[in-house]
């Protein structure tokens, strides 16, 4: 019975390696196991090659029912290639059996496991558990013959697989589904669990909506524009000075205007004071009147019209300085 533990051929073995084989299969264990032991020796082993050893000393082991020895082999073997699974057309059913229990107990230990599959934009996100560094993804559609790989750094426990080929997402709107197979490895780059197989693919199925989703993202189509928000907006360093010198502008405006309009309203409450008096003394000197009749009138009609002048010009000055006030507003408006 002859057992190959990688279908790969080695690039250079020891012949020690290749006489352990052929020891193997004639029933010869112990002698096996010699041989094992110098392959190991030489430094012409291979990775590949240790592999094989590790393998084929416990499958020796086995046969020789000694388990914890086997057990040992195995460990080593898993701690190299954590998903290596032997041939199951040369593998005896029982040597199977003990190999795939040991597998998992490994894996177990290893706490390495990939969460489900989401779709997001253009995008696989897929969560994962353990000592993971990258996450490799092999897609393809239903009825094709090759995968296409694809691979992201583990960040946050989660892994965004990019899948940008705008054909193969028309392929699957086309079939509707999308077949994938994906590995997580550790920092050294070694494949320490799998989510599906070459074989046996996990099959997804996106929605219209996801699908939509990933075309928007493929062609890059602009977002619906938000709502203007109704919250004011700060004035950069720029348009502050424009902003302040517009509101003095137009409030000084207001105010000199209302400081001019007070002087010609008192000017003008002056002479027509003045005209009235010299009209009414003319008038009653005239008429032959005596003239202290003039002085209470004199004394009374000046504060009056005095006081008239200068409501009025008060309440113009407030009104224009609220113009100007409002004109600063307009500015404040117009530059922020």
């Amino acid at each position: 019975m002859f057992l190959l533990a990688s279908s790969a051929p080695a690039l250079a073995e020891p012949a020690s390696l290749a006489a352990a084989r052929a020891s193997y299969d004639q029933g010869e264990f112990l002698g096996a196991l010699s041989q094992l032991a110098e392959a190991q020796r030489s430094p012409e082993l291979t990775e590949d090659g240790q592999v094989q050893v590790h393998w084929l000393r416990g499958a020796c082991f086995h046969a020789l029912d000694r388990t914890e020895e086997a057990n040992r082999s195995f460990d080593a073997l898993l701690k190299m290639r954590p998903l290596f699974q032997p041939n199951p057309y040369e593998t005896p059913p029982d040597l199977r059996t003990l190999f795939g229990a040991r597998a998992d107990a490994y894996r177990q230990q290893l706490g390495v496991s990939i969460g489900a599959v989401q779709f997001n934009k253009a995008e696989l996100e897929i969560g994962v558990q353990g000592n993971v560094a990258w996450l490799v993804c092999f897609v393809r559609t239903p009825g094709e013959t090759q995968y296409r790989k694809a691979e992201a750094r583990v960040q946050d426990k989660r892994a965004h697989i990019p899948l940008s080929d705008e054909a193969l997402w028309a392929r699957v709107s086309a079939s509707g589904k999308l077949e994938v197979v994906l590995e997580a490895r550790n920092p050294e780059g070694v494949a320490v669990a799998r989510a599906g197989d070459a074989l046996t693919p996990l099959q997804l199925t996106p929605t219209a909506a996801q699908m939509a989703a990933a075309t928007a993202a493929l062609r890059k189509e602009p977002p619906a524009p938000a709502k203007a928000a109704l919250s004011p907006k700060s004035p950069s360093p720029l348009r502050l000075p424009l902003l302040l010198a517009g509101a003095g502008a137009l409030a000084g405006a207001g105010l000199a205007a209302g400081a001019g309009t007070l002087a010609a309203l008192g000017g003008v409450g002056a002479a027509a004071v003045a005209g009235g008096i010299y009209a009414y003394v003319g008038t009653v000197v005239g008429s032959g009147r005596v003239r202290g009749n003039l002085v209470p009138v004199y004394t009374g009609a000046v504060p009056t019209a005095a006081i008239l002048g200068v409501a009025a010009a008060a309440l113009l000055v407030v009104g224009l300085s609220l113009a100007g006030g409002g004109g600063a507003a307009m500015v404040a408006r117009q530059v922020l």
